[in-house]
């Protein structure tokens, strides 16, 4: 593979995934080399269809039905579109989504952002509780 085509391109490809990821396109660095290493991973993924069969966590819910989480979703992400984290949501039990209105894909969008280290802070403090054993019951 020859740098001169493939730096190029994948320089392309990270331009387009910005693009996509955020509401406002904003250039970031991390060109050349570094643009190629993610694009190559992606790639790879997208190759072997990110290694998930059809509908791998929908079809086992169940098996993670009782762990609390919660789903931070931008409205407009076009990579991984709300109707996904909605089905998501109605299928397990113990989750919340939350959806940022004003965002796309990108954990760096602020509200994104805002809303991951919420949700964070959260579940710590969830997690740090005691859990009541069989004596308490």
């Amino acid at each position: 593979e020859s740098p001169s085509i493939a730096i190029p391109a994948a320089d392309a490809w990270s331009s387009y995934e910005n693009s996509c990821s955020t509401l406002r396109a904003e250039l970031r660095g991390g060109g050349g080399r570094v643009a190629l290493s993610l694009a190559r991973l992606e790639a790879h993924y997208f190759k072997h269809h990110c290694f998930l069969e059809d509908e791998p966590i929908l079809e086992n819910i169940h098996r993670i039905g009782r762990i609390p989480s919660i789903i931070i979703q931008g409205r407009h992400d076009v990579i991984c579109p709300p109707h996904t984290a909605s089905t998501l949501a109605k299928a397990w039990d113990q989750s919340e989504l939350v959806m940022i209105e004003d965002a796309g894909h990108s954990a760096f969008e602020p509200g994104v952002l805002k809303a991951l280290i919420t949700a964070l802070g959260r579940m710590a403090q969830r997690v740090s509780q005691p859990v009541p054993g069989p004596e308490s019951q």
